[in-house]
């Protein structure tokens, strides 16, 4: 598929979109059509089902409440729009966001246009307006995703930040419950902005839950690979997804996609999934892919990773390593662990730093320990400036704070020597 097609597409939904909605309004201030009159046996119906809903939503336990709720909803049917609705307009003692969203998702399977009015509206709770309307929206474009794509547009100009993300999320759920075709051309058409990328993630989300891993592994290979960067950005995305739901079935796919034309950073993200519970396992699986920019990107990522989610076991790692005994494929994040080094052991800094391979950058590795060595002993970052293998230049530099440096301030540091 052509770019100009998926584009083509895209635009057309949006104009579609805007015209079958565009009398829409946020707000429930323009005065709405009187309600159909109701014969005396369906407004008895509502006000016993109402009741009956107000004593589950007087359940203390938000657990059982929540359980309750959800399975009289699975009872109930379309003569019961009319009590759900009346009560979420009146409100309700217990009406939590668990709760608002069963009731707006009962509400929205058969009415979703009214369900989304009235979620953007300011009688509803501020509580649980977000999840509400996200509610709202899901429904909506469950039933019809041209008509909710107007609806969700309007609504997501108005917020930004969480908000505006879980409407777009809500909005592709609901899409892709649909089964109705042109999804992945709505993706397309948002870009690489941050909701585009989001929502490729909720749509491979989605896929692995109805769909399981193998024919989520399927769609992916037979995705359209025109144009390339929207297929590289489909499968980043897929990565994380898929190790988090099958690990085995993710590194076999890795294998097969990681160093082809769409896996560019594919098995850096996969690796930085892995260390987020177990750093050395993703290092030593990152070891074993074959030479190359991605395998360094991947070893690069994995350190970062593991620095937030595990330091301590990490340095027990390296300090069992040691600066001697740096295998090649750790070079790329020598000097990022020279740097870790180098506010509270500085001469053990420099010994990782000297295993820089390249010039430049062990060069430039050095000068920046130096500057940190210099706000906490002066005296012994000049002792071993006296000494070190950089260039006269080189060590002027080093004595002088760079313009904007901002250093951690006069602290003592441990002074642990270098591990022998």
């Amino acid at each position: 598929m052509s770019k100009t097609a998926l584009t083509a597409i895209g635009l057309i939904l949006l104009l579609l979109g805007f015209g079958l909605g565009y009398s829409l309004g946020l707000e429930a201030d323009s005065p709405k059509a009187p309600p159909a009159p109701r014969t005396r046996e369906e407004v008895a119906r509502a006000v016993e089902t109402m009741g009956d809903l107000r004593g589950i939503l007087a359940e203390r336990n938000v657990m059982k409440r929540a359980e309750r709720l959800a399975a009289r909803l699975g009872e109930m049917g379309s003569d019961d729009v009319l009590a759900v609705s009346k009560l979420l307009r009146a409100g309700a003692v217990g009406l939590g966001s668990a709760e608002a969203s069963l009731l707006t998702r009962f509400w929205g399977m058969y009415d979703p246009k009214a369900a989304a009015e009235w979620s953007a509206t300011r009688s509803v709770p501020i509580g649980v307006r977000p999840i509400v309307t996200e509610s709202a929206i899901e429904a909506w474009a469950a039933s019809d995703p041209v008509a909710g794509r107007e609806f969700m547009d309007k609504f997501v100009a108005r917020m930004t930040g969480p908000v505006a993300d879980s409407a777009h999320a809500a909005y592709v759920r609901g899409w892709f419950a649909s089964g109705v075709p042109g999804l992945e051309e709505f993706i397309y058409s948002l870009g690489d902005d941050i909701p585009g990328l989001q929502d490729l993630t909720t749509l491979i989300q989605e896929r692995l839950h109805r769909d399981g891993f193998e024919a989520t592994v399927t769609w992916l290979d037979e995705f359209p690979g025109d144009p390339p960067r929207f297929k590289r950005s489909v499968f980043r995305q897929a990565a994380p997804e898929l190790f988090k739901y099958d690990r085995a079935g993710a590194l076999t796919w890795c294998e097969k996609n990681c160093d082809g034309p769409f896996g560019e950073h594919a098995r850096a993200i996969i690796a930085r999934q892995w260390a987020l519970e177990d750093g050395q396992s993703a290092m030593m699986w990152v070891a074993s892919a074959p030479p190359s920019e991605e395998r360094d990107r991947a070893v690069w990522a994995v350190y970062q990773e593991w620095r937030v989610s595990d330091s301590d076991e990490l340095d027990v790692w390296l300090d069992a390593m040691g600066p001697d005994g740096i295998p090649p494929w750790f070079h790329p994040a020598v000097d990022r662990v020279a740097m870790a080094k180098a506010w509270d052991y500085p001469l053990e800094a420099y010994r990782w730093a000297a295993k820089i391979p390249q010039d430049d950058r062990r060069e430039l590795a050095l000068i920046s320990i130096t500057h940190r060595y210099r706000e906490v002993d002066p005296a012994g970052a000049e002792a071993w400036l006296a000494q070190s293998p950089l260039s006269e230049e080189a060590r002027e530099k080093a004595r002088t704070f760079p313009e904007g440096w901002r250093g951690r301030g006069k602290r003592p540091y441990p002074g642990r020597p270098a591990p022998e």
